[in-house]
Parts: structure tokens; C-alpha cells; sequence
């Protein structure tokens, strides 16, 4: 504000008129322009310190003589001071991994930076020359939204054709004119045989006589389209005999008479049966008798053991 002089004429003594300066007030001084606050720029680096432990290297940028402190789980990993371009970098005795709180202030201004590591031990790959160093910028701009590719359809194969036999079998189709209806025929039956020791050996019984069965067959035009049993067959059944014969054993004696006579027959043995012949004839078990004429009378005793005998009377015979 530059100082307006005002001459001011008076008189002084004998009427001399003088002129004195007259100085306005100074003006204010001007008041500092706080500047806006810079975005805090922070590049995390860590590096193998050891063979057992890892430390961090944490840089920036924000304003010239900061105050720069790196917190780690809570606690302070390390402070350091910008320089005149606002460059600060941070060293950390302890290993560094995961979430990193970044804040700044400087002349009443403050910012803040989160930045995140590995939380392994990584493994150092050779970057190329001109890859500048990674910096991160709080507040994170919003990335764009990344377009979703079309995934592009893959042809499908057509399908093979089942090959078809060169000359397949062919039915001959039905003879036109064929008998077409159903019929029915007799079923053989069976024989069923069965041993009887009751019966003598070589000898056979039939106990019940077999009937034949009946089927019922249908065709069309010539050609058998079904078949069905309506009534089953009967089987016939005979006992076989297998009880061994009996032997006789057998005694005998001859009368001759010369007159009428009646002659009496005596057997003796297991089973025994006596017999008259001859002249006259008779029958019977142990004992026989038989009248008759002159003649011969045979006597017979039969019996199933070996000590058959035989004997006989008679009354009016003369031999």
C-alpha cells in the first residue's frame, strides 16, 4: 500500500506559507496462503536383511520437512523427516509384511497412505532397467471396470453315422395264402416206473393208465405266431417186480389099483401142497383124497423146503 503525502499550506510567522508532509497509516502485512495439501505418495521395497529376518525400505513424497511415521500392527516402525524436494525414506529394524499405516504432517496439514506387502519372504526377480519404482497414491483413484471377455463357442463335432451293414438279413415276408388259424395235438405222455419187492421178480403191474396231453397251436398266413399247452399229459405208472421166486422141492409115489379105490394124500415140508393124479385127481395143502377106478395114482407133495415127503392111504384098491 504505497504512503499518500498531502501538502498542507499555513502560515507561520510573517505569513510565510511552509508545507509539511502529512504520512498515512502503514498497511497490514499479508497473510500466508496456506497451500493445498499434497497427495502422500509411498513406495514399500522390502529387502533380505540376513539370513533369518526381513527389514523394509519405505519411501515417498509429500511436502519439503515432514514428519513421516510408518506404524506397523499398531505399533511405529520407524520415523523419518522429508527433504527440501519432499523425498523421505523410511528404514525399519523389523521385518515389515502385510498392512503398513503411512501418515504425514507438516504445518498443521496431515495425510495418510496404507500400503500392503507380502507376507512371505519374496523372492528377488531382476526388473528391467527402465521399470520405474511402483509408488502408490492415497487416495486410491477408482480403477476402471475391466470388460468381461466373450468366450468364444467351440464348434461341435457332428456326429458319425453308424455304418450300415452292406447286405443286411432280410426275413422272406409271409407267403400269402398260408393256412391261417389254430390247431390242436395230442402230447405224448409219460411212463413211470416204479419197484415193487411185493411182486416176483420179472413180472409187472400197471397201476394207473397214462392220457395223452393236448396242445394248442396258432398260425398266420402259413407262419406259427403262438403255442400254449391246454391240457398237460397223464404219465403212466407200473410197478416192476423184485422179489426173487420161490423154489419147490418136490416128493412123489405111485399106487396101481385093480379095483375102484380111495386113495388119501399126506404131504410134509414149509408150504406144502399136495396133488392126486392119474385114475382120479385131487388137491390140497397137507392133505388130498381122491375116489376113482381102477388105475395108477400118482401122489405129488410139493414144498419150499428141501425135506419135502409125501404119503397116502387108500381103502378098496387092490395092487
Amino acid at each position: 500500500m504505497p504512503v499518500v503525502s498531502v501538502l498542507l499550506l499555513a502560515l507561520v510567522g510573517g505569513g510565510v506559507a511552509v508545507a509539511a508532509p502529512i504520512i498515512s497509516a502503514p498497511p497490514p502485512p499479508p497473510v500466508a496462503r496456506t497451500p493445498d495439501p499434497l497427495p502422500l505418495a509411498v513406495s514399500a521395497d522390502p529387502v533380505a536383511d540376513g539370513a533369518s529376518s526381513v527389514s523394509g525400505m519405505v519411501s515417498g513424497t509429500w511436502a519439503a520437512g515432514a514428519q513421516v511415521s510408518v506404524s506397523h500392527g499398531g505399533s511405529v516402525a520407524c520415523r523419518c523427516t522429508a527433504d527440501g524436494g519432499g523425498h523421505w525414506s523410511c528404514r525399519s529394524a523389523m521385518p515389515l509384511s502385510g498392512k503398513l499405516d503411512i501418515a504425514a504432517s507438516s504445518h498443521g496439514q496431515t495425510a495418510a497412505a496404507v500400503v500392503t506387502t507380502a507376507t512371505d519372504t519374496p523372492v528377488p526377480t531382476p526388473a528391467p532397467a527402465d521399470t520405474p519404482t511402483p509408488m502408490v497414491v492415497w487416495p486410491p483413484a477408482t480403477p476402471a471396470p475391466t470388460a468381461t471377455p466373450t468366450p468364444t463357442p467351440r464348434p461341435t463335432a457332428a456326429p458319425r453315422p453308424t455304418p450300415t451293414p452292406s447286405n443286411p438279413p432280410v426275413k422272406p415276408p409271409p407267403k400269402p395264402g398260408g393256412y391261417t388259424g389254430c390247431k390242436t395235438a395230442p402230447v405224448a405222455y409219460a411212463t413211470k416206473k416204479v419197484s415193487d419187492p411185493k411182486l416176483a421178480k420179472g413180472t409187472s403191474k400197471t397201476i394207473r393208465q397214462g392220457v395223452a396231453g393236448l396242445r394248442k397251436t396258432c398260425f398266420t398266413n402259413g407262419r406259427q405266431t403262438s403255442t400254449a399247452l391246454i391240457r398237460p399229459p397223464v404219465a403212466k405208472i407200473v410197478h416192476v417186480g423184485t422179489k426173487k421166486p420161490t423154489v419147490w422141492y418136490t416128493a412123489t409115489r405111485t399106487l396101481m389099483c385093480t379095483r375102484a379105490a380111495t386113495v388119501t394124500a399126506y404131504g410134509y415140508g414149509t408150504s406144502v401142497r399136495t396133488s392126486i393124479s392119474g385114475a382120479a385127481s385131487a388137491s390140497g395143502g397137507a392133505k388130498a383124497r381122491a375116489s376113482g377106478p381102477a388105475g395108477v395114482y400118482r401122489i405129488t407133495a410139493r414144498a419150499t423146503s428141501a425135506s419135502v415127503s409125501v404119503s397116502y392111504g387108500f381103502t378098496g384098491c387092490k395092487g
